[in-house]
């Protein structure tokens, strides 16, 4: 009778220790899934955060192209003017040599 009774205590304590196993990985699975979830939820940030900055990198770089186009007008229109001014310094000297 008593080793009947051990062996029913046995396979209890055995069941016992399956709940607890089967608790446990039921734990494990749902932090690993809860972990998961956040990998997946921080890689969309970044991607968020990358295209953002891709966007960034296109502004300045229209803006950079604008002030270059803007530069070269500038300078252009600056040489223009210098060769106006020393046309108007020689048609000057020209008609002042003239009787």
């Amino acid at each position: 009778m008593k080793e009947k009774l051990d062996k029913l205590l046995k396979l209890e304590l055995n069941e016992l220790d399956k709940l607890d196993l089967e608790k446990e990985l039921s734990n494990l699975k749902l932090t690993s899934h809860k972990i998961y979830q956040e990998y997946l939820l921080e890689k969309h940030e970044i991607c968020e955060k990358n295209l953002e900055i891709k966007a960034n990198n296109k502004r300045i770089s229209k803006i950079h192209h604008l002030y270059s186009l803007a530069k070269r007008i500038e300078d252009k229109r600056e040489k223009e003017r210098i060769e106006l001014q020393k046309k108007m310094l020689r048609d000057f000297d020209n008609h002042q040599g003239e009787p």
